[in-house]
């Protein structure tokens, strides 16, 4: 199972800049492959880890990570970082047939949107141990968690704190500002998924 301290870890470099060093590491997993399911945040080149990621199209300069497609993303990982925007294509993402295709010890991760992941087919794969684990800090159906997921050993849930750092919730509120602004002058404003 997956320990606070890495998920913790995940969460904090997911709100900086991927470029930006880890001043502080709790563990430093070896020789193990974390894979990111869209480039905008690389968490794993931190802890040195080999990093395959899967975008809709290719990073250029980016020597960091290798480009992979999809299943060979789901073959690979040994931690799946879901850090993707919920669009028609990466609804339900993680399903019966994605989980199917994932290494025994393979652990989930999904910092991005509960609705990447189909939580019933989650749920069917942890107690079969289809995959070793997963950490949820959105869900589905939020604000409503899956009590299944409750009462399994191999999960490890937090309640939605992928932004819960200083710098981050100050430029949330900056954009919040900045969006009042401009529809008050009938100018446009910035969406969110």
């Amino acid at each position: 199972m997956v320990s606070s301290p890495v998920i913790h870890h995940i969460l904090y470099i997911r709100t900086r800049q991927a470029n930006q060093k880890m001043k502080k590491t709790y563990i430093r997993p070896s020789a193990e492959t974390y894979t990111v399911h869209a480039i905008q945040m690389i968490a794993a080149v931190a802890f040195g880890m080999k990093v395959q990621y899967h975008n809709r199209r290719k990073v250029q300069n980016f020597d960091e990570a290798e480009y992979v497609s999809i299943d060979e993303l789901l073959q690979n990982s040994d931690f799946l970082l879901l850090s993707a925007p919920l669009t028609n294509e990466t609804f339900h993402f993680i399903n019966k047939s994605s989980l199917q295709k994932m290494k025994k010890t393979a652990i989930l991760v999904n910092i991005a949107r509960g609705p990447l992941v189909n939580e019933s087919d989650l749920v069917d794969a942890l107690k079969q141990q289809i995959i070793a684990g997963a950490a949820l800090d959105v869900y589905e159906n939020e604000p409503i968690i899956n009590e299944e997921l409750m009462n399994i050993d191999n999960v490890v849930l937090s309640p939605h704190k992928g932004t819960c750092t200083i710098d981050t919730r100050i430029a949330m509120t900056q954009e919040a500002f900045k969006n009042i602004i401009n529809f008050l002058k009938g100018d446009e404003i910035a969406l969110v998924n």
